[in-house]
């Protein structure tokens, strides 16, 4: 088990491998949220560059999105990247993501990396803590929602 300073060196210094070269994802589709910056924007990034045919960027922004787009387009030129509108606050919101998603061909991966860290107390206008509602609630309703899409197709 390791220990809080241990941790701390880790975060500063540890350099995940990319993926292989050898990782092939032509003809695949991917969502991946909260994919205009930090974890999101750079797994959108390395996917892209092994071959992904299509990229959903599910975004509170539309604009932020744009840029991300832009930036992913930069190393992948090639994959056809889509923004699409999405906010872990409003169940009727994610509900219609899903739907729109099941009008895809095909969604072989998602992943969720949306978040946020409010250290104040402030409700979403759904009604629940912000935090647990973005972090944990939209994340597991979102996942639920989108699981019958992908097995239906992945």
């Amino acid at each position: 088990m390791g220990t809080p300073p241990g941790f701390v060196y880790h975060q500063f210094t540890f350099k995940p491998k990319p993926l292989p070269k050898s990782v092939d994802l032509t003809g695949k589709t991917m969502i991946i949220t909260g994919a205009n910056v930090g974890l999101g924007l750079e797994a959108s990034k390395e996917m892209a560059q092994h071959g992904l045919s299509r990229l959903i960027l599910a975004v509170r922004s539309a604009s932020k999105g744009e840029a991300a787009k832009q930036e992913i387009l930069k190393v992948a030129p090639k994959c056809d990247v889509q923004v699409w509108d999405l906010d872990y606050e409003l169940p009727e919101n994610m509900a219609a993501f899903a739907e729109r998603a099941r009008s895809l061909d095909r969604v072989d991966i998602v992943i969720l990396c949306a978040a946020v860290k409010s250290l104040e107390f402030q409700l979403s206008k759904g009604g629940h803590e912000m935090n647990v509602q973005v972090n944990h609630l939209g994340t597991a309703a979102l996942s639920l929602l989108l699981l019958p899409v992908l097995r239906a197709t992945a």
